[in-house]
């Protein structure tokens, strides 16, 4: 039996229906039954029920899905509904919305909010954060647009504030309006620090230059070596000699790692001693030099006498 056309176009409208991509979202958090948590919880819910497609005819599937989602003093409320022990006295989402905002909303949501919204600031905020939280709180004051703005206005920061005096802002007249200039007027500002922090400081110095001149260096007065020396401020590696010093040992054929006579840098086996202009003697042993002192003053002695005997023997 073959299908007629309706039937054909319905079949095709539920397979369309059912192949139809969906968009990814992030699923809602669980609720535990704080009231100043409900109305973003809700509005979560609301962001997922669309993403999924889910219309308003879909009650059953928008009351069981946040069912799961219930934690804390909120789940326990849910168990007798569960268990059958009580009726449900709900049977569309918006009625189990309402059932919800009873147990766990605030239960004068406007009193609250005007409370709320007097005392906030922006505090060293940005307006942008400020005028969210400010927009948040004002959609449950039902105060009305004149209300608002001065509200608004007594908030923000004394640089804004004196901005808005001193500035012309007659056209603006709703919260909007305002939160739009005074974002504008806070981006300008930041902008003004950040060119005035960045600047460098002190005299700038204006005298005219002609990029054609090639101009010589101005030589300064430190003690920087010798000035045909090119690494007269630098320390030889290895041994932490300066370039004077390093000059110094090498013409009096010293030990560039210690400074003594006799040896070179390779053979060294003294400690390093990098001390300018200290030429180190090699010690002798106390009773070698006692004698060859001795035989020194012997050999003084004999050349001596050899000398007296010679003016002896020559002519007078």
């Amino acid at each position: 039996m073959g299908l007629t056309g309706d039937q054909l176009a319905e079949l095709v409208a539920q397979i369309a229906t059912r192949t139809e991509q969906r968009p990814r979202v992030q699923q809602p958090s669980h609720f535990e039954g704080e009231r100043t948590k409900l109305r973003i919880f809700l509005v979560q819910l609301g962001i997922y029920f669309e993403a999924l497609g889910w219309n308003e005819d879909q009650h059953h599937k928008k009351i069981t899905y946040p069912k799961s989602l219930l934690r804390g003093p909120d789940g326990q409320w849910l168990v007798p509904y569960v268990e059958g022990r009580l009726q449900e006295n709900w049977e569309t989402w918006g009625q189990f919305v309402e059932t919800l905002k009873l147990h766990f909303g605030d239960v004068d949501a406007k009193e609250t909010a005007r409370n709320k919204i007097t005392g906030i600031t922006q505090s060293g905020r940005t307006m942008t954060e400020y005028a969210n939280e400010f927009r948040m709180i004002a959609a449950e004051t039902e105060y009305d647009e004149g209300t608002l703005t001065r509200l608004l206005l007594g908030g923000k920061s004394k640089k804004l504030q004196d901005t808005w005096e001193a500035g012309e802002t007659d056209n603006l007249n709703t919260t909007l309006d305002i939160t739009r200039w005074a974002i504008a007027k806070e981006n300008k500002h930041s902008m003004m620090d950040h060119i005035r922090k960045g600047r460098p400081t002190g005299k700038f110095d204006t005298t005219p230059r002609n990029v054609n001149v090639i101009f010589s260096l101005t030589p300064v007065s430190e003690n920087r070596g010798d000035p045909m020396e090119l690494h007269a401020t630098r320390r030889r590696p290895g041994f932490n000699l300066s370039a004077k010093e390093y000059q110094r040992r090498m013409r009096a054929n010293l030990c560039l790692k210690c400074g003594k006579l006799g040896h070179r840098a390779a053979a060294c086996r003294s400690q390093t001693n990098n001390k300018e202009g200290v030429t180190w003697e090699r010690k002798t042993d106390n009773k070698k030099q006692g004698w060859q002192s001795a035989k020194a003053r012997e050999m003084e002695v004999e050349r001596g006498a050899e000398e007296e005997s010679g003016n002896d023997k020559s002519p007078q």
